[in-house]
C-alpha cells in the first residue's frame, strides 16, 4: 500500500509565481536546480525568481542568473543560510 502526504498548500496555491511583489524579499545567492528543488520540499510560503536587479549594485544588475525572492523573509534567510 501506498501512503502519499498531500500538502494542501501545494495542492490549492500556485507557491511559484511569474512575477515578483514589491513586499518580497529579494536574496543575493542564485538559485540552482538543487537548491530549487530544497525550496519546493522544504519550505512552505511563495517565491519567485528575478533576474538581476539594481539595489546601487551595478554588478548585480548586469548578472543574468536568478534570484529567489521570499514572500516570508524567514524563509529568504533560511535560504541565504543554507545556500550562501
Amino acid at each position: 500500500m501506498i501512503d502519499y502526504k498531500i500538502n494542501p498548500v501545494d495542492w490549492y496555491s500556485e507557491r511559484k509565481l511569474i512575477y515578483t511583489p514589491k513586499h518580497f524579499t529579494l536574496t543575493t545567492t542564485p538559485i540552482t536546480n538543487e537548491s530549487e528543488l530544497w525550496i519546493l520540499s522544504t519550505l512552505t510560503g511563495r517565491y519567485s525568481l528575478t533576474s538581476g536587479v539594481s539595489d546601487g549594485d551595478t554588478d548585480f544588475m548586469f548578472n543574468m542568473n536568478n534570484y529567489p525572492s521570499f514572500e516570508d523573509p524567514k524563509e529568504a534567510l533560511i535560504y541565504e543560510l543554507k545556500w550562501s
